[in-house]
């Protein structure tokens, strides 16, 4: 854990950098581009915050030259690794290189061909297809290509998993994320995310999300919320359903018909997907704006209005009649 405290001038330290002095990514890769420090980084993950002496560094590294070794590791100190009366110890930002290597983030670009999952399209009722590619899960509609579901996924995540799990284990990341950023927690890298809250027509846009939109989502409106975070490229686009997705109201609605809700696949939730969303999702009023979200399980409808602010002002259940039912079940 990096220490914190205000150094001679007033200002905010965090670790051994002041608060707002960043390296530049070049030099960065430059740095950990070698594969001594890379060894290095990684005998210090592995000591599990033990601080480790130069001696003992430089034999589980195994190099005899001290001066050529002592170099390295200078390199390293105070970016990657830290340097303390007790010996040294990786940071956050060595950790998350070290990590990121494991999880094949640098080396690895696997793919998963296409296999059937559990759910039907929201519009044209056909078969679902997963797949693996380009380091995002996937979920198509097989006859319309409708995308129901996309995530980023490491490709350290596939090692030991099964493709059906690789998928699970992806719909419980992003939800988790979801969480986070709801919190004003980015997933990423622990800064503070933006919120903007989209109305009925706005789109999801670059002058928005101040970053490329991906092709397969470009077509995307709201209403909706975009989560971005103010230090890093990390950005979530949450439908007003989704945004529902811990609130207790719902889950015990999900409970109260025998179904738990954090092993609904995202997909399967007609008024979580992107696409279908807006036909459960009713606007009582656009300024200040507020959406009823309408979830519907067997012969029950659970009717959720929130505001502007995201925050839940009603709930109400009803029973539906068979006229209404038909066809809506998510």
């Amino acid at each position: 854990m990096s220490g914190e405290g205000r150094g001679a001038k007033g200002q905010r330290h965090v670790g051994n950098r002041r608060e707002g002095e960043h390296l530049d990514p070049t030099e960065a890769f430059k740095i950990i581009g070698n594969e001594t420090r890379l060894a290095i980084l990684q005998e210090l993950l592995a000591a599990k915050n033990r601080p480790l002496t130069f001696t003992e560094l430089r034999k589980r590294v195994g190099m005899r030259d001290g001066s050529q070794f002592n170099y390295h590791l200078g390199k390293l100190v105070p970016n990657f690794a830290e340097r303390t009366a007790e010996g040294f110890h990786i940071n956050q930002a060595g950790a998350q290189v070290v990590r990121a290597i494991t999880a094949g983030s640098f080396t690895d670009n696997p793919t998963i061909p296409p296999f059937p999952v559990d759910g039907t399209c929201v519009a044209c009722g056909g078969g679902l297809s997963a797949r693996y590619e380009e380091e995002l899960a996937l979920v198509n509609c097989v006859d319309c290509n409708l995308l129901h579901y996309l995530s980023v996924f490491s490709p350290g995540g596939l090692v030991g998993r099964t493709p059906a799990e690789v998928l699970a284990a992806s719909d419980r990341r992003i939800r988790a994320s979801y969480f986070l950023s709801m919190s004003g927690v980015c997933p990423g890298c622990t800064g503070t995310n933006r919120r903007t809250v989209l109305g009925p027509t706005d789109p999801l846009s670059a002058d928005i999300l101040h970053v490329k939109i991906p092709e397969t989502m470009d077509a995307i409106h709201g209403p909706g919320v975009v989560y971005e975070c103010e230090h890093c490229d990390v950005w979530y686009y949450l439908t007003m359903g989704e945004t529902l997705l811990f609130e207790p109201a719902v889950v015990e609605f999900f409970r109260d018909h025998g179904r738990d809700l954090f092993a609904e696949p995202l997909w399967t939730l007609p008024w979580c997907v992107p696409a279908s969303s807006r036909e459960y999702a009713t606007i009582v009023t656009t300024d200040p704006l507020r959406v009823t979200v309408r979830i519907l399980l067997d012969d029950e409808t659970l009717a959720v209005t929130i505001d502007e602010k995201l925050q839940v002002e009603d709930t109400t259940r009803t029973a539906d009649t068979p006229s209404t039912v038909a066809g809506d079940a998510g």
